[in-house]
């Protein structure tokens, strides 16, 4: 009987208080881990190990988390690889920052171990579905006609990519979307409505 391989996750901070919390917490839901202390480190260690997923630390001496995000994104052998940004940055800029560096998501600090699990395990699921189902396309439209988007059917599109309940997160969901979409070779679409409202087209890969 074959079994499924434990999914493998790089984790990236220069705090070792940091990575020893995350790399236990990821062991105890049945992942492997792999661990690198720096930027340099990490772009070593990334084409051995080949992980599924990266945590990566932004504040970092010699090479932070943005410009090794960017090398990693930068080479076609490492581009697919989603990255999750731990940051002390709470500012929407600061997000926005790593967003647009090609992470798909980000935590902040201090970490909520519990929240953490629930981002890594939404992007390995999107990428389990990405490699498993190919090049289909699933198109969702959610229509605003001026009185605005029922809550449940927000919650129900973003949930995948927003995991906290916060106001800040809230704001940044759609922001999030878009760029795991992206990542994924995805888009969302906003189209103003004549009539008022505006609706939203979301494309990815199945």
């Amino acid at each position: 009987m074959s079994t499924k391989p434990k999914p493998k996750i790089l984790v990236v901070d220069d705090q070792p208080i940091n990575i020893k919390l995350l790399q236990r917490k990821l062991e105890r839901q049945g992942m492997e881990v792999f661990v690198a202390y720096n930027g340099r480190e990490c772009l070593n260690i990334v084409g051995e190990a080949k992980p599924d997923l990266i945590l990566l630390d932004i504040m970092m001496p010699e090479m932070d988390g943005i410009e090794t995000c960017q090398h990693l994104k930068a080479n076609p052998e490492t581009e697919t690889i989603p990255i999750i940004f731990i940051t002390a940055k709470a500012s929407k800029e600061g997000k926005l920052e790593g967003l647009d560096a090609g992470a798909v998501d980000y935590i902040t600090k201090p970490i909520d171990l519990d929240e953490t699990i629930a981002r890594v395990r939404t992007q390995l699921r999107l990428q389990e579905m990405f490699r498993e189902k190919g090049p289909s396309v699933l198109e969702v439209k959610v229509v605003d006609q001026g009185t605005g988007i029922d809550p449940e059917v927000t919650d129900t599109l973003f949930e995948p990519f927003i995991t906290t309940k916060t106001s800040v997160g809230r704001g940044m969901g759609l922001t999030i979307a878009r760029h795991t979409m992206r990542n994924l070779e995805g888009e969302i679409r906003l189209i103003e409505n004549p009539d008022g409202g505006c609706t939203a087209t979301m494309t990815h890969p199945l």
